[in-house]
C-alpha cells in the first residue's frame, strides 16, 4: 500500500485539477440544458393554450404598461434594497407561463434564455430577468423593455458575451405567440444611477440587454438598446408560430466545450494508461526479484 502511496496522491492531485479545469464548463452546459429544458415547457404549455386566452394574455399586459411611469429609477443589480416586483402581485400574475415571462434569443452569441419576472438574486442565478418598472415585453410604440442578466458567474455563462455585439445585431424575444425582433442601435456604458437611456421615447418601440461591466469588476452598466424591426422568418422552421420556433438543437455543445471535455478525457486517458504501466512494471520487477 505504501508503494502505492505516491501513485494515489498523484492520481488524486490530477482528478481534483482536472475537476477544477472542467467545473465552469460542466457547470454552463448543464445550465444551458436547464434553460433549453424551461423553454420547451414553456413553448408546450403555450401550445395548449387557447388562442383567445393568449390574446387576453398580451391585452392585458399592454394595459398594465400604458399605467407605467416615463421614468425608470431601479437599477436592477443594486444591492440597497430587495427587488420591489416581489410585492406586486399583478405583475407577477401577467404573462406568466409556468413561472416564466418568455425567453431570448440573441444568435450571435448563441444565448437562448428564459426570462423571469423581476430582477432578484434568485431569478439571476438561473436566467434573465425582466426590470420590473420597464415596459412588459409585448412591443408597443412608446416601449421600452429592459432584459437583463448577469455577467461572468461561475456556474453559467448568460450576458458574459454582450460586449461581442455590435450596432446592427439582431435578437429576438418570443413572448405567448409573439415573437419581436430588435436590432441594436446603441451600446452605451454608463455609472450605476444613470437610467436615463432606459427611457421609453414615444414613437418608438425599444427593448435594452442590460448587464454589468467591465467584466470582473462590475462598476459600470452596459445597455445595448434595439429598436424594434419586422419579424422575417429566415426559414420554414422559423415560422413565427410558437409551434414552429423550437428550442435550437442549439443546446448542443459549443465547440470550446467539446475541446475541454476531450482534453480532459486526453488528461483521464493518460493517467490510467501511466498508472497501469507503472504497475506492470512493478510486477515484472517484483517476479525478477522472486526469481
Amino acid at each position: 500500500m505504501k508503494k502505492n502511496l505516491p501513485l494515489i496522491l498523484i492520481g488524486l492531485i490530477l482528478t481534483a485539477g482536472i475537476g477544477i479545469f472542467l467545473y465552469p464548463t460542466a457547470s454552463d452546459i448543464l445550465s444551458r440544458i436547464t434553460s433549453t429544458t424551461v423553454i420547451k415547457e414553456y413553448q408546450g404549455q403555450v401550445e395548449k393554450t387557447d388562442e383567445k386566452e393568449m390574446e387576453e394574455m398580451l391585452a392585458a399586459a399592454e394595459e398594465y404598461n400604458e399605467k407605467l411611469p416615463d421614468k425608470l429609477t431601479m437599477d436592477p443589480f443594486g444591492t440597497e434594497s430587495d427587488d420591489p416586483s416581489g410585492n406586486d402581485a399583478e405583475y407577477n400574475r401577467l404573462l406568466t407561463i409556468n413561472g416564466v415571462m418568455g425567453y431570448i434569443d440573441i444568435p450571435r452569441i448563441d444565448v437562448y434564455l428564459p426570462v423571469y419576472h423581476g430582477t432578484s438574486e434568485e431569478v439571476l442565478q438561473k436566467g434573465a430577468g425582466h426590470l420590473y418598472g420597464s415596459a412588459l415585453p409585448v412591443g408597443g410604440e412608446g416601449k421600452h423593455s429592459v432584459v437583463s442578466a448577469h455577467r461572468g458567474l461561475p456556474s453559467a455563462k448568460l450576458f458574459t458575451d454582450l460586449d461581442q455585439l455590435e450596432v446592427g445585431d439582431v435578437f429576438y424575444f418570443h413572448v405567448l405567440n409573439r415573437i419581436l425582433a430588435y436590432q441594436i442601435d446603441k451600446i452605451n456604458v454608463v455609472e450605476p444611477d444613470e437610467l436615463d437611456d432606459l427611457d421609453p421615447q414615444e414613437g418608438n418601440d425599444f427593448m435594452t440587454l442590460f448587464t454589468c461591466t467591465p467584466y470582473g469588476i462590475n462598476s459600470h452598466r452596459m445597455l445595448l438598446r434595439g429598436v424594434r424591426i419586422p419579424y422575417e422568418p429566415t426559414n420554414i422552421s422559423d415560422m413565427p408560430m410558437i409551434a414552429a420556433a423550437p428550442p435550437k438543437e442549439n443546446a448542443a455543445l459549443p465547440k470550446w466545450a467539446v475541446f475541454y471535455m476531450a482534453s480532459a478525457a486526453a488528461v483521464v486517458a493518460a493517467v490510467i494508461f501511466t498508472a497501469l504501466i507503472i504497475r506492470k512494471n512493478r510486477k515484472k520487477s517484483k517476479e525478477k526479484r522472486e526469481e
